[in-house]
């Protein structure tokens, strides 16, 4: 005979009731533990991608802005009066690194972060990637260094970072921060190897079609002796121009509002560029003129601006270091003709 006991057992195991219940709570913790290590993997995975970026970005734009250090990191822009000087590529970018092949030399190198006062400090290759360093996050370490062998320059990024992730989840796994690299090689602007190219090939040609000698006499021969040519106006100067330019339309105009009525000009030659000659020049009247002849050439009504300066009688020349600076600044180039 079954006790009541017994029976009770048997129903209860032969019974699908709460069946669901069970399974789930023994399910639940392995779905619920998967779910938040999938998020912890995104999350370090999307950390480490924005940190090899950063790295990326740093390292091309260094590179690519290379050859002069007054050059916005962004943009690639600055000023036309700043540079590195001519031998800067000597003297100033730490050539003796080639050393560093046979195991003597140490590259140029930047700790990361940097302090924002002695950001503009230094000189070369630490003042460059000083200003580099500038653009990332004050929470990013690492180092920024440059190798100079010559042929094959190149800046290298290492950069670390905390992983942003809750103290509880960090003891999961055994590093606490993550790393990015990137290396950029520094090459000359295209206008360089340009006018290298040109230098070597004209030069070449110069020298196999005629002597030494025979180029000096032919150098005698084109300028003789005699006296220059005295202007005394404008009108005058302007009568110069054009004969030395083979200008053929006398006082050109354009329209130049909001800035004024219009802007004359001597003339304009064959390739779209302004004449104008100068002399008796009040500065007033020069900056104002200049205003102009920017806005023409941004709006492309001229593809540039020659401003031709005369000596007067006694010798005197309007363009002064202030009003030569402004001319610069504005994009008008400046020929002086004594």
């Amino acid at each position: 005979m079954i006790t009541p006991p017994l029976q009770r057992w048997r129903r209860l195991r032969c019974s699908e009731q709460g069946s669901f219940t069970v399974e789930a709570s023994l399910v639940m913790p392995v779905v619920f533990l998967c779910t938040v290590a999938l998020l912890f993997f995104g999350l370090y995975m999307y950390q480490k991608v924005v940190l090899f970026h950063a790295a990326a970005v740093t390292a091309d734009r260094t590179a690519a802005h290379w050859d002069n250090s007054y050059k916005d990191q962004r943009t690639g822009s600055f000023p036309v009066e700043h540079n590195d000087g001519l031998y800067w590529r000597v003297f100033d970018d730490n050539a003796s690194d080639i050393l560093g092949l046979i195991g003597l030399g140490n590259p140029a190198a930047v700790s990361l972060p940097v302090d924002p006062e002695t950001e503009r400090t230094g000189s070369g290759p630490e003042k460059k990637m000083k200003r580099a360093a500038g653009r990332l996050a004050p929470d990013i370490a690492g180092q920024i260094a440059y190798h100079n062998y010559w042929l094959d320059r190149q800046v290298d990024v290492q950069l670390s970072r905390l992983l942003n992730i809750p103290s509880l989840l960090r003891g999961w796994y055994d590093r606490n921060h993550t790393a990015g690299s990137s290396i950029a090689r520094v090459t000359d602007p295209v206008e360089l190897i340009r006018t290298v190219d040109l230098t070597r090939t004209y030069l070449k040609q110069l020298l196999d079609s005629r002597k030494v000698p025979e180029i000096k006499q032919t150098w005698r021969d084109f300028t003789p002796d005699q006296p220059a040519k005295v202007i005394e106006s404008e009108n005058k100067g302007s009568e110069y121009l054009m004969e030395l330019l083979n200008g053929t339309d006398n006082t050109i105009s354009f329209s130049t509002e909001p800035l004024g009525v219009r802007r004359i000009y001597n003339f304009l030659d064959r390739d779209g560029v302004a004449h104008d000659a100068k002399m008796n020049l009040k500065y007033k009247d020069a900056l104002e003129q200049m205003k102009k002849d920017a806005l023409l050439m941004e709006r492309g009504d001229v593809k540039g601006v020659v401003w031709h300066f005369f000596r007067t009688k006694s010798g005197k020349l309007d363009l002064t270091p202030k009003m030569h600076k402004e001319l610069t600044k504005h994009g008008v180039v400046v020929v002086v003709h004594n």
